[in-house]
């Protein structure tokens, strides 16, 4: 099914909205042993998947289907404020992270079976559900997009000329309308595109397998239609690229301006 009644009775100039709403995971930590913030990803991805590791969940641990979550980096929290901007966790520290799904009955599971780890001390989990109906005009990527293209890594820093940058930005419109209509069966207009501009791109890695897998962290700037908050809303959830649910590779927040 194409999703294009929407985008043709859409007028991007008129204020019309549509809520974005997805489901969270707050889950409070204290830090056992010492870890830097990116490779915190690879951690905190091996709590997550070691609760399907059990009963009705191991076939859906084992598939290759996406899981339908990503989550964000670890925010400290001291002196009653939060921080993404540390990098290095120490021991004792207190931390969140935050799990964004639409699957409600993966969200409860977390909260009921997520379990300290070699990394980790599971302090609690708080569920909620947040609906946004601000416009958003740019998506702040907190994790590095991871993104191939025939085999080839997809990477963009500072120091890329303004053709890597378009090379970048058509294919991750293409890969963001390939995801969307794949996970959700239904097929944007030709020709769509979601992001319009690219801005403090700079090339960023997190560690897995003792390897650097190197991506990109950004900000998109993008469309605010109806059909682009849908898309928004699906991101929000899934992440951008590769690796959303094992590394929150490609986890966003939503940004007015």
């Amino acid at each position: 099914m194409v999703i294009s009644h929407l985008s043709s009775n859409i007028n991007r100039k008129k204020k019309r909205t549509m809520t974005i709403k997805y489901g969270t995971a707050r889950v409070l930590v204290k830090i056992k042993q010492e870890v830097s913030s990116q490779g915190a990803m690879e951690k905190i991805g091996a709590l997550i998947n070691s609760i399907f590791c059990k009963g009705d969940w191991i076939e859906y641990h084992k598939s290759h289907k996406r899981k339908g979550y990503v989550f964000s980096p670890l925010i400290l929290i001291k002196d009653g404020r939060k921080s993404y901007m540390q990098e290095i966790n120490h021991v004792g520290d207190t931390c969140e992270f935050i799990v964004y799904s639409n699957n409600y009955d993966l969200l409860p599971l977390i909260e009921t079976q997520i379990s300290d780890n070699d990394s980790f001390e599971v302090l609690d989990v708080t569920l909620d559900t947040v609906e946004w109906n601000s416009p958003v005009k740019r998506l702040i990527v907190k994790t590095p997009i991871m993104m191939r293209e025939y085999g080839k890594l997809m990477v963009i820093s500072h120091n890329s000329s303004e053709e890597e940058k378009q090379e970048y930005l058509d294919i991750l419109n293409k890969r963001i309308k390939q995801d969307f209509e794949y996970i959700n069966e239904q097929e944007l207009p030709d020709g769509y595109t979601f992001v319009k501009d690219i801005v403090d791109y700079r090339a960023k890695s997190i560690p897995y397998n003792g390897v650097k897998l190197v991506g990109t962290r950004c900000k998109l700037v993008v469309e605010n239609d109806i059909l682009s908050r849908i898309v928004t809303n699906h991101i929000v959830t899934h992440g951008i690229g590769e690796k959303s649910s094992l590394l929150g590779a490609g986890s966003v927040i939503l940004k007015e301006y």
